[in-house]
């Protein structure tokens, strides 16, 4: 299992489109030659368009599943392999003051890593988790990783300036319920026998580009 932060489990989301948004997202499950991304349902604003960028760069043609507007969670089939890792939802929800970690693209860079905490949780629909860190245009859809569960607790929507808001757990667990019946429902895709050990079938080689930045913990 995972003990740090998986990067290679967290991409980078466009829907190149005019005016087009972007943000981030996470692979939560491998099956069949396809995986199964979560991010957020306004990253993917034009769902017939979507591109998913690995943390090498590689890149390929996301395929919309199932969106929640009201918990604001989006889940997008790529091609993959046996290879490509996923990080599994978290069981349970977080105490507060617990430590988690965060990978995103803000500004379309990335993925950049930070520390955080939970800082709390809202008394009202829906059920926000607010953890310490600061959100940046590109965070959205980011998850919100828990060493202690080594799975993904909370998916980054949105802030306030002074910390980050994050559908929680509970949301979560029940998107991903929802969904992968959906997901198993597409076609199985074969393994594509050209490309290298480890890259996903149908994905693009771009020029590698420089290792993660890390912010400090907070």
């Amino acid at each position: 299992g995972h003990k740090t932060l998986p990067f290679n489990d967290f991409v980078k989301i466009h829907d190149w489109q005019p005016m087009g948004s972007g943000g981030s997202g996470t692979i939560i499950h491998v099956e069949g030659g396809r995986a199964l991304v979560i991010t957020c349902k306004h990253v993917v604003s034009r769902p017939s368009s979507i591109t998913v960028t690995y943390h090498n760069r590689f890149s390929v043609k996301g395929e919309f599943v199932m969106a929640d507007s009201h918990a604001d969670l989006a889940g997008i089939s790529i091609q993959a392999d046996a290879t490509t890792p996923f990080v599994p939802v978290a069981k349970s929800r977080l105490s507060l003051g617990t430590v988690v970690q965060q990978a995103g693209y803000p500004g379309g860079v990335g993925p950049v890593q930070r520390v955080a905490k939970v800082f709390g949780y809202t008394a009202r629909p829906p059920f926000d988790m607010r953890v310490s860190f600061v959100s940046r245009p590109g965070d959205s859809g980011s998850g919100i990783y828990s060493p202690a569960e080594q799975g993904l607790c909370g998916v980054v929507w949105g802030g306030d300036g002074r910390e980050a808001a994050c559908v929680e757990q509970y949301d979560v667990k029940r998107f991903y319920d929802a969904c992968l019946p959906i997901f198993r429902k597409r076609p199985k895709q074969p393994r594509n026998p050209g490309n290298p050990p480890g890259v996903p079938p149908g994905t693009t080689p771009r020029v590698p580009g420089p290792p993660p930045g890390v912010e400090p913990p907070i």
